[in-house]
């Protein structure tokens, strides 16, 4: 059972940004800082939401 080459670069592009989120967990730094960006983007509805 082949698989397609989309299949392929998808799953390659998973693996690469896992590894770096990994490298970045493990090494304290901030190189894919999501929690920062997930927090700007709903900060104002937590406190729109909760009056915080």
């Amino acid at each position: 059972m082949s698989k397609s080459k989309s299949y392929k670069i998808t799953l390659t592009i998973f693996w690469i940004f896992s590894m770096i989120n990994l490298a970045s967990f493990l090494s304290n730094r901030q190189w894919l800082p999501f929690s920062k960006w997930i927090d700007a983007l709903y900060s104002p509805l937590y406190k729109l939401m909760f009056g915080g």
